[in-house]
Parts: C-alpha cells; sequence; structure tokens
C-alpha cells in the first residue's frame, strides 16, 4: 500500500432514526477509534450523543424519529423529503462506507436508494429488522443492497441464512454489560414488584386498567400488597401520574435511568407489557409474568406472526416460555395475579425455575470477549477494511 493512501481519511455515512440508534452509535464510534489507527471522519444523521463524538448531522434527528402508525402519516411528506436528502448528502459527500442503525422504516429505505446511485460503496447494517417475526421477505430483499448485517441477538444469524438475507454477525446486545455472573436473591425487596405498563402512549393506556384489578386481587385474593417501583420515561411520566392519582397503593413512579436499574436489581418480581424490557427483565434475573393487549390493527396482524412459540424476546432467546404471557383473549386479570402469587415467594418452585432457566439466557447471549459495541467495530473495521 502506498503511503498517500496508508494516510488516506476513510469517510463513513452514519444514520440513525431515533434515540436508542444515537446510543449504538456514540458507541460504535468510540469503540472504533480505539481500535484503528486510520483516520476516519463520520457524517450523516445523528443525535446528540453522536454529535459529542464529532458527528455533525444533516438535519435534528427529531424530525425522523416518529413511532406509531397515527404519528408517522401525517409525517410522510417529510420523511420522504428526508430520505432523499439524506441520500443525495451521502452521494455528494463521496462516503467510502454507510452504516444504518435501526429504524428499518427510515434507513432500509435510504439503503436501498443510496445503493442504486454508488452500488460498489459496502454498506452495514447495525440492528437487524425482526424478520423472524414478520415480513420474512425483507431478509432477501436486503441480501441485494446491504453488504452486512450486525445482530443484537444470537438467532438472527441463522434466521438470515434461512431466509436468504444479507450475511449477518451477531455482535451482542448492548443489554450484555448488564449481565451478572450470579443469581443475587439476598438482593431483593421481597415486598417490592415491578410495574412496567410499555414505553408507548397507547400501550400504557391500554394496560393500566388491567395493572390496577390485578393489584387489588393480589390484594384482596393473595394477600400480597407489595411496593409499587414503576419505572418510566420522563415524556410519560405526566399521564401516568394522571391515571394512578386514584390508586390506593404504595406506588413509586421513577424516571431517572440509574433509578430504572437499580429498581431491576432490587425487585422481588415483575409484571411486564411484552417488548424490549422483557430481555432487560430476564438479563437481570427478575422473575416476571408478561402481558400485551393488542390494538385493533394488531389484532388484524397478529396471523403475520403466529408462527412464533412466544411473543416474549426472553423466551425467543432462551427457545422456551420461561416467562408466562398473557395476550389478548387471555387477560384475565384474576389468572394473571394468581401467577404473580406463584412466582411471588422465594421458596416458590415456578420461581426457582425461571431464576434457573435465566442462566441459559446468559450462556446464549454471551459473545466472544469484549463488549457489543467492541465486537461490532471489528466488524465494522474488517468489512470497510480500515487499519
Amino acid at each position: 500500500m502506498d503511503i498517500s493512501q496508508e494516510n488516506k481519511i476513510f469517510k463513513i455515512g452514519v444514520v440513525v432514526g431515533e434515540a436508542s440508534g444515537d446510543t449504538l452509535g456514540a458507541e460504535l464510534i468510540q469503540s472504533l477509534e480505539e481500535q484503528v489507527s486510520q483516520a476516519v471522519k463520520w457524517v450523516g444523521i445523528a443525535g446528540d450523543k453522536m454529535a459529542d463524538k464529532g458527528v455533525v448531522s444533516l438535519f435534528p434527528l427529531e424530525e425522523i424519529s416518529v413511532m406509531g402508525i397515527t404519528a408517522v402519516i401525517p409525517k410522510i411528506p417529510l420523511l420522504i423529503r428526508r430520505i432523499n436528502q439524506t441520500v443525495e448528502y451521502l452521494v455528494e459527500e463521496r462516503v467510502d462506507g454507510v452504516i444504518l442503525i435501526d429504524s428499518p422504516d427510515f434507513t432500509q429505505r435510504v439503503a436501498k436508494q443510496f445503493h442504486k446511485k454508488c452500488p460498489d460503496i459496502p454498506i452495514i447494517g447495525y440492528v437487524s429488522p425482526s424478520v423472524w417475526a414478520w415480513r420474512p421477505g425483507r431478509a432477501k430483499a436486503m441480501a441485494q443492497y446491504m453488504s452486512h448485517l450486525m445482530a443484537l441477538l444470537p438467532f438472527e444469524p441463522e434466521a438470515h441464512e434461512k431466509l436468504g438475507g444479507p450475511k449477518c454477525t451477531y455482535v451482542g446486545h448492548p443489554l450484555l454489560e448488564k449481565i451478572e455472573d450470579k443469581i443475587y436473591e439476598e438482593r431483593r425487596d421481597q415486598n417490592s414488584l415491578l410495574l412496567l405498563p410499555g414505553s408507548r402512549k397507547q400501550e400504557i393506556k391500554n394496560h393500566l386498567e388491567l395493572f390496577k384489578n390485578i393489584l387489588e386481587i393480589l390484594k384482596d385474593k393473595h394477600a400480597i400488597s407489595p411496593k409499587i417501583l414503576m419505572p418510566t420515561l420522563e415524556r410519560r411520566r405526566q399521564q401516568i401520574e394522571d391515571y394512578v392519582k386514584s390508586w390506593d397503593f404504595d406506588l413509586h413512579i421513577t424516571t431517572d435511568d440509574e433509578a430504572k436499574w437499580k429498581s431491576f436489581k432490587i425487585s422481588n418480581a415483575a409484571l411486564a407489557v411484552s417488548g424490549t424490557v422483557t430481555l432487560e427483565l430476564g438479563v437481570m434475573n427478575v422473575p416476571t409474568i408478561v402481558v400485551y393487549k393488542l390494538s385493533f390493527i394488531e389484532r388484524v396482524l397478529r396471523f403475520m406472526v403466529s408462527h412464533l412459540q412466544s411473543i416474549v424476546l426472553t423466551n425467543l432467546v432462551i427457545g422456551k416460555n420461561v416467562y408466562p404471557e398473557f395476550v389478548d383473549l387471555s387477560l384475565d386479570a384474576e389468572d394473571i395475579a394468581d401467577k404473580i402469587a406463584d412466582i411471588w415467594h422465594k421458596e416458590s418452585e415456578s420461581r426457582n425455575k425461571q431464576l434457573e432457566q435465566l442462566i441459559e439466557l446468559k450462556q446464549i447471549m454471551a459473545n466472544e470477549i469484549g463488549r457489543p459495541s467492541q465486537r461490532a467495530a471489528q466488524c465494522v473495521a474488517t468489512i470497510f477494511a480500515l487499519k
């Protein structure tokens, strides 16, 4: 290699669509710059954390960080304009490689359009779309324009191989950094219950009445009156407080991230709405019961995930239904309260079986030496041939 090539600044286009992707991106940038000596310049779409690493965003991340059909529809013209603008920007910047992080509704469209214009530039996807759950045809489609995928879940590389998707490497979930080697039963406050009604406005609205009924049955039928710990997002605090102000329970709402993880460590058990939080609970060894009330649209589309043995991430990773789940028509408050009572006491067989099986979660999710961001950086360095 000649000296001019060796000293060449490698320009990477990076695109995120929401705050979680911004966090992944910032950690990836940090790890890559620690591993390679070659100068790297980053351009693209970024949030505050990536901005702190030197990425100047083409436009504010908040413009495209929308979730849910009702929120997306009014913004479709803006999103289309921003997709086109992002592609043109990456082309004009003459990037040497592209990394697209999560937010597939936005980033996958960027990938397809960019590949048409620059077919020789490698594109890496960080966080695989859930092709194993629904719309499996996306895997084969991605193979046409995506050079490589970096997956957060251990079963995703095999899923892409079966579905004809792009090459895929399991780099590890960020939650791996919170995994503890042992199950510390003595750390638990044996009278505290984690209540996790979801992170979206509609999820919270759909589940809080059910949660109230379950708590009342726990008290009246099982003589269990726990201290309720409810970590949530700051933007959801007021909604929850307005609803629970009439509750006659010992309830504590927190929005601080550190307080959230502390509550996971000390709580005796959890009642949670299905989502990423169930994997967080599994990693933190929390005995849990999972519920999910489907919206009308989700009920109509449920047939698309009927092949899955579970909708709970912890169960999917382990391959067993470790966490009992109650979905839609099975949402009977008394049955759910009975299940919570069944895992509540330290000597409970059901509780101890859950805790034993959660050890498997750690074994399955464990990857090679190094943090997930380090593994991701190694993957990027290899594919982009960075020195």
